[in-house]
């Protein structure tokens, strides 16, 4: 389930998804056995407890009677776009569900969530110490060359695939957008306005003095004449900054406890 790009959703809105998807699934005595109550609450459905730890119990709980049967899986996507209130649920729930047949899955951008000035930073930190953690990097040529088909049906052949590798590092949505330019016949060298937004989020989360410079070129010899090296954006005084340098996203596994 998705976190959100604006705050036009009410709070917990992932772990709304949720508990609407468990429902659908569930049988009816299951679901019966697994609702206290307080998850209509945040369905919307009746009046909030005003309990936070009660919701929490309440959802948690859930999950466990639901995984006692049957294996259950929770996914929550783009945390790094989530309310807190939701990643304070995340951390309950992976703090009371050491031995249940239940797996928490979290994915989040480590670029822009490692920001010290990141609203959600102290909340991910310690659900990132607790969990097993697996760093994506990218796609191989051929994956990316299977992308490009799924995403613009066509066959870009070996050499485009490579090069589309090549200025894109495998990223999948990079891939996906210079697929997209592609298919409207434009060349895969130019920059689809979706990879240049990331590629101007990702560097204003740098110092302003290595923004400046040429990031991307600098990483590789040979891609100093990629385009995306004029996105770095000018010098803006007291700019935000960041540890390290930008990197692919993680996926982060909150806990595996197969049974």
């Amino acid at each position: 389930m998705r976190g959100i790009r604006q705050r036009r959703e009410p709070g917990y809105w992932p772990w709304v998804q949720v508990v609407r998807a468990l429902r659908r699934a569930a049988e009816p005595h299951e679901w019966a056995a697994a609702d206290s109550g307080t998850l209509s609450a945040l369905l919307g459905e009746s009046p909030e407890p005003g309990d936070v730890f009660r919701l929490h119990d309440a959802v948690t709980s859930a999950l466990v009677t639901l995984a006692h049967d049957r294996p259950v899986v929770v996914v929550l996507d783009d945390l790094h776009w989530a309310d807190p209130s939701s990643l304070r649920l995340l951390d309950f729930a992976a703090r009371h569900t050491w031995f249940e047949q239940l797996l928490l899955i979290g994915t989040y951008r480590d670029v822009e969530v490692d920001a010290s000035d990141h609203p959600l930073h102290p909340l991910v930190l310690p659900l990132v110490a607790k969990a097993t953690t697996v760093t994506l990097t990218g796609l191989a040529p051929a994956e990316v060359a299977e992308l490009m088909v799924r995403t613009a049906g066509t066959d870009p052949g070996v050499e485009l695939a490579a090069d589309v590798h090549r200025r894109t590092g495998g990223n999948p949505f990079f891939v996906e957008q210079t697929a997209r330019l592609w298919r409207s016949s434009s060349p895969v060298s130019a920059v689809a306005p979706g990879v240049a937004d990331a590629l101007r989020r990702r560097l204003s989360l740098l110092p302003s003095t290595a923004a400046r410079s040429s990031v991307f070129s600098a990483a590789s010899s040979t891609s100093a004449s990629r385009t995306v090296v004029t996105l770095a954006p000018p010098r803006r005084p007291g700019g935000p900054s960041t540890r390290g340098t930008p990197r692919r996203g993680s996926v982060a596994p909150v806990r595996t406890c197969p049974r």
